[in-house]
């Protein structure tokens, strides 16, 4: 079973916090980093825009990929930088060129050869760039 873990960056700072997440009425978006995280005593409010989802998958060093990571993926030999989405017509994880989420643009990240997480859209988006 794959572990569902979020991460967002807690409001007023630049600290990412992981763990469960919950809204409130959809104005209040929080991660609760206990395990039990409706039981927890710590909840973080977290900008809604950089709350990501973890992917169930690991990069080459281990780390932990989420939406949002800009990771190099290799496959049949070539690496690309790409960006991790969810696409909710395929209910799947995949890799975006960052701009288009369909065609030649993405990958699904159970091919490729080799992932590594290089940044992610709020802290290095110039990876992005050309």
């Amino acid at each position: 079973m794959r572990e569902i873990l979020f991460r967002g960056r807690r409001l007023g700072s630049d600290e990412w916090i992981f763990g469960g997440y919950q809204s409130y009425k959809g104005t209040w978006h929080y991660i609760m980093p206990d395990d039990d995280s409706l039981n927890s005593t710590e909840w973080y409010e977290v900008d809604p825009k950089t709350i990501g989802q973890y992917t169930g998958l690991t990069d080459i060093s281990g780390k932990k990929i989420f939406e949002g990571d800009i990771c190099e993926m290799t496959y049949n030999g070539e690496s690309k930088t790409y960006v991790i989405v969810w696409d909710n017509e395929e209910q799947d994880f995949k890799g975006t060129n960052g701009t288009e989420n369909y065609g030649r643009n993405y990958l699904y990240m159970g091919c490729c050869e080799k992932i590594v997480v290089i940044g992610n859209i709020y802290d290095n988006s110039e990876l992005l760039k050309g």
